[in-house]
Parts: structure tokens; C-alpha cells; sequence
């Protein structure tokens, strides 16, 4: 036969069973680890526990303004990489070509400008 499957509050009620606790004394306790989680969860976001070692669980803003910088700064250098091989395209182009790779080049420049605040300088074609 199959080893019975224990219910979901059997723990408790073993531990209950193997000191002697009576009904009345299993809700105080439940009641005061109620009381220490939520207290201590409250402790842990109003960032008490911090001082004790405790990280808190929320971004700082200078964390988040460092973040924000290097997301901004991975997509300039992206979009410069773009508008890098872009060009090398444009300067080896015929005529009808440069027209489509104009526009492209358009659109990653107002985008490159949005995250560098200047347009990206455009490079000589070599001869």
C-alpha cells in the first residue's frame, strides 16, 4: 500500500501533538508568528532592517539614474555602429541606392540625436 499523503496542516499539527498544546494555545502561536512575519516585513520595506545588514528590496534612485545612463549610452553606441555601416553603404552606392539609404539614415540619425543630444558628424566617402 501507498504511504499516506500527510494533509497540508499536518506539520503544525504534530509539532502541536508532540509538546501537548492545546487548541487555545495553537492560535496564540499562530497568532504571534503572524504578528513577527508581517512585522518583520514591514520592517524589511521601511528599510529598519538595513542597519542590521539587511539589503532592502528597492532600487535606490542613483542605481536606477546609473542604469538609465548605460542603457542610454549601449544604444547611442549602437545606433552609431548603424549609421557607421550605413554610410560605408551610401559612399559605395549608386544614385538610385543612396536615395533609399538616405531616409534610413535619416531616421537613425533623429534617433541617435535623441540619445546623444547632436547628430552623428557624417564621414568623408573615401576616393
Amino acid at each position: 500500500m501507498s504511504d499516506p499523503v500527510p494533509e497540508p496542516g499536518a506539520a503544525f499539527g504534530l509539532v502541536s501533538t508532540a509538546f501537548g498544546l492545546k487548541p487555545k494555545q495553537q492560535a496564540l502561536i499562530l497568532k504571534v508568528l503572524w504578528v513577527i512575519a508581517v512585522s518583520g516585513h514591514i520592517m524589511l520595506v521601511c528599510n529598519v532592517l538595513e542597519r542590521l545588514g539587511m539589503p532592502t528590496p528597492f532600487a535606490y534612485a542613483e542605481d536606477v539614474a546609473d542604469l538609465r545612463r548605460a542603457s542610454n549610452m549601449a544604444a547611442q553606441l549602437s545606433i552609431a555602429a548603424e549609421l557607421r555601416a550605413q554610410y560605408q553603404a551610401w559612399c559605395k552606392a549608386d544614385y538610385p541606392t543612396r536615395s533609399t539609404l538616405e531616409n534610413s539614415i535619416e531616421k537613425l540619425q533623429v534617433e541617435y540625436a535623441r540619445y546623444a543630444h547632436e547628430r552623428y558628424p557624417q564621414p568623408m566617402c573615401a576616393p
